[in-house]
């Protein structure tokens, strides 16, 4: 027993209307951006997070992140977002980002 092509159709269109409608759910519900890492916050160049802190932060270039993070660097993430924050940078006509990362208390003592 064969099924017609316009039987076949109207079940296609049922499955993708319900795949739709599951996808649309997990998006409005955050289920599917949660896992997303946030985009980098911007700052202005003059920023401080906490002079009083006893961490030390720095603004690292991008090509030298992964040095930093060997020496126990780690990212500074924003309060509201929990993104990293960056900085453009301009020297001459050279335009660069440099991140702003902390090196905390427990680590500089040790």
């Amino acid at each position: 027993m064969r099924a017609s092509p316009a039987r076949l159709s109207q079940s296609l269109y049922r499955i993708v209307t319900a795949l739709t409608m599951a996808v649309r759910r997990a998006l409005l519900r955050g289920g599917v951006h949660a896992s997303r890492t946030p985009e980098p916050v911007r700052l202005p160049a003059h920023f401080v997070p906490d002079p009083s802190a006893r961490d030390r932060y720095v603004w690292v270039p991008e090509y030298d992140l992964g040095d930093r993070q060997e020496e126990g660097y780690a990212y500074y993430l924003h309060p509201a977002s929990g993104a990293t924050c960056y900085r453009r940078v301009q020297r001459g006509n050279h335009v660069s980002h440099e991140f702003l990362m902390v090196l905390p208390a427990r680590r500089i003592a040790a």
